[in-house]
């Protein structure tokens, strides 16, 4: 329903006296944890009274179950953070953002900074300083082992003023467990242990607990900003929630169901979440049927309020330039 949220926690196996045995990141699939958001549930604990971790950070995403990758999402050999991977903890659309600037000097290597910087990324800068010239820059992402490398190659003249790029990540959970324990080194708690993706007890004591924005707002960020990884973990809650597992093979029989049993669709193909590659594919008269059916739901105000706006919000804020504001409601993509 539109207040459906999703749930991320810290729980100890065994806590006395501000000491944690180990220490349990528990994701359910929320699909919009930043890092201020991993930063407040971390912060949360500390305030409940976490100084210390005596074993290890254990990443708990057994929510989700299956590979990373939506179907079709490897066809091709990319890094585009729009084909991210998903998992049941994922952190900042499991995307890294490389700052990239020029050096102090001529020959010297560009300045890289990574955000977050937490160790989980290999960074191999092959890049260069030059006095002049067009900036020539290429940023690259490839699996390594559970990490990911980015390899900065090309050149920037003295003078530019810097760019930012996203690149994927392959491991969710290695990604934003690197993250956790970059933050709660920062919040003072001390781990003694390592990171490592395992299953929490069923006995355990909640320490912190993040609730994501409600359904309406996140299928708002899907439709409006064309977001493929939210979409992505939609279907995926879907297969959890209603199906029997966490994944696509799960989560596409509720969607295709509620497609041919409710709205009346039949020759359609639905491959992945958020139809790109693969071989998703729907008919305009079944898309007819799907805006007609949107029409006559009690979710009808919160479908239309979840669109884009030509010149004024969403993938259309600069599109349709010659039509008055506001006039179109639309998906891209």
């Amino acid at each position: 329903g539109r207040s459906y949220r999703w749930k991320t926690d810290l729980a100890a196996d065994e806590y006395a006296d501000g000491v944690a045995k180990n220490l349990y990141l528990i994701g359910h699939g929320d699909p919009k944890i930043l890092s201020e958001n991993l930063w407040r549930l971390i912060d949360d604990a500390r305030v409940a009274g976490l100084k210390k971790v005596a074993g290890d950070l254990v990443i708990d995403d057994s929510h989700f179950t299956g590979p990373f990758m939506a179907p079709g999402f490897n066809d091709k050999d990319q890094d585009s953070a729009y084909r991210a991977a998903t998992g049941a903890v994922s952190l900042n659309f499991n995307s890294v953002v490389i700052q990239v600037e020029p050096g102090r000097r001529v020959g010297e290597p560009l300045e890289v900074l990574l955000r977050p910087d937490s160790g989980h990324i290999e960074l191999i800068n092959e890049s260069s300083t030059t006095s002049r010239g067009r900036e020539r820059v290429q940023v690259s992402a490839r699996k390594s082992g559970d990490a990911t490398r980015i390899v900065v190659k090309g050149r920037m003249p003295l003078t530019h003023r810097g760019l930012a790029v996203r690149r994927r990540i392959d491991n969710p959970p290695r990604y934003a467990g690197a993250a956790a324990r970059l933050f709660l080194e920062r919040a003072g708690i001390t781990i003694s242990g390592k990171v490592r993706v395992g299953k929490a007890p069923t006995r355990r004591r909640r320490l912190a607990r993040l609730w994501s924005p409600n359904l309406v707002q996140v299928i708002a960020d899907v439709n409006q900003y064309s977001n493929n990884f939210m979409a992505e973990h939609l279907v995926r809650t879907m297969g959890a929630e209603h199906g029997s597992a966490g994944d696509w093979k799960s989560g596409r029989p509720v969607v295709e169901g509620f497609l041919r049993d409710q709205v009346g669709m039949n020759q359609f193909r639905y491959i992945n979440g958020s139809g790109l590659f693969g071989d998703t594919a729907f008919s305009g008269g079944d898309m007819v049927k799907l805006l007609r059916f949107m029409q006559e739901q009690p979710e009808q105000p919160e479908f239309v309020a979840s669109l884009a706006i030509n010149g004024i919000a969403g993938t259309l804020r600069r599109r349709l330039k010659k039509l008055a504001p506001g006039t179109v409601r639309a998906k891209t993509g």
